[in-house]
């Protein structure tokens, strides 16, 4: 698979500044900037956004013909931050949970040379994540254990494939903000030989990774994974059938 044609976008930290994983094979790192925007975010920063943004995230939400409850979704939706032994942050990501018995659900490039995570609830709460349970290089998929305190309700996936032109949803944590909304259409797909991609425009950013893209219905079709460098908004997922053969 030609990595160097997309970009994964967890955020790395590196001498304070937030960093792009680099292209798998190249053993190059993209600079992602270093503006107070794309580094560290405090915790009363998140929390100010996460109040922002329920101003917003209400009951039943129509924007771009989505008509889920967007509630009801994020609260199976996780920040998560990634550690070390030592308690050095190497980064952060973005998670959810489906299955049954619930598993969580994240991009393998979040997990990389992880001791364990913490895991940040929509409601401000947290839990440690420690064991990683199966994983896909080539989808960049990654099953991690949900311990029992996690509490959070599996997500609903979808039955069959979406079309192109359909309506679809991401709910990640860009930048470390807890659990932002975006909205775009599902473009196409992209099929190799290690393994196959789902194609979208709804906006995501670093940290996005691992998060779960919804069709209209709020049903779970894909978990973002990259973003094309050089398109107008061209984005990357795995698809809900890949993600499904490892939990």
């Amino acid at each position: 698979m030609n990595r160097e044609r997309f970009t994964r976008i967890a955020i790395f930290f590196q001498a304070g500044a937030a960093l792009m994983g680099g292209c798998a094979g190249t053993g190059q790192r993209m600079e992602y900037g270093t503006s107070e925007a794309q580094t560290t975010v405090s915790q009363t920063e998140q929390t100010d956004a996460i109040l922002a943004s329920e101003t917003y995230e209400t009951a039943k939400n129509s924007a771009g013909g989505v008509t889920c409850d967007i509630e009801k979704l994020a609260a199976s939706v996780v920040r998560l931050e990634v550690y070390e032994d030592d308690g050095d942050r190497l980064g952060t990501g973005s998670g959810f949970a489906v299955g049954d018995p619930a598993v969580l659900v994240t991009a393998e490039h979040v997990i990389v040379n992880m001791d364990y995570m913490i895991a940040w609830r929509d409601d401000g709460t947290s839990f440690r994540v420690d064991q990683v349970i199966n994983v896909n290089d080539d989808a960049d998929v990654a099953i991690c254990l949900l311990p029992e305190d996690a509490a959070l309700t599996a997500l609903t996936v979808a039955a069959s494939s979406p079309c192109r032109g359909d309506d679809c949803l991401v709910i990640a944590s860009q930048f470390g903000l807890t659990n932002l909304v975006t909205t775009g259409n599902v473009c196409g797909w992209w099929n190799t030989s290690k393994a196959d991609w789902l194609l979208f425009s709804a906006p995501v950013s670093g940290g996005s990774s691992g998060g779960p893209l919804f069709n209209e219905a709020g049903e779970v079709i894909g978990m973002v994974t990259g973003t094309y460098e050089k398109a107008q908004n061209l984005n990357l997922a795995a698809p809900i059938e890949t993600i499904k053969e490892l939990y």
